[in-house]
């Protein structure tokens, strides 16, 4: 009966040391989240006048120093701008431009935003750039 005890205690030790060192690494993986850093991510472009075309370039930074970024999608709030960029992953400690080009059409002021879809936490980023067409 002893031996029985012991044997299960023994048992019942090792399978909680298990679960233990798993926790422990599911912790470690979380601990190594991709961040994408947006170096000035509201840009004011200043007075622009009416059909003025325009160049904005965000520099996109992957500060992870293990995993690459995906920008799954980029989107723009309206069809007077159009965001593009040469790769699609950024390698660790490593930047990426992305560069917009705008068309002013209406006078006023105005607020755009460009929205990435990454793979990075947060998943979602939002950019602006704003002005006052005159």
């Amino acid at each position: 009966m002893k031996l029985e005890n012991i044997l299960l205690r023994l048992v019942f030790v090792i399978s909680a040391l298990l679960l233990m060192q798993c926790s422990n690494n599911r912790k470690a993986q979380l601990n190594y989240k991709n961040v994408l850093k947006v170096e000035n991510d509201s840009i004011d472009l200043g007075n622009i006048k009416l059909s003025d075309s325009l160049r904005i370039t965000y520099k996109l930074s992957n500060i992870s120093s293990n995993q690459k970024i995906r920008i799954k999608s980029v989107g723009t709030s309206c069809g007077c701008s159009k965001a593009y960029f040469s790769d699609s992953t950024i390698s660790p400690v490593s930047s990426e431009i992305l560069r917009v080009s705008f068309f002013s059409t209406d006078k006023g002021n105005f607020n755009k935003t460009i929205v990435l879809e990454t793979d990075s936490e947060p998943i979602y980023k939002v950019l602006t750039f704003y002005d006052k067409l005159e």
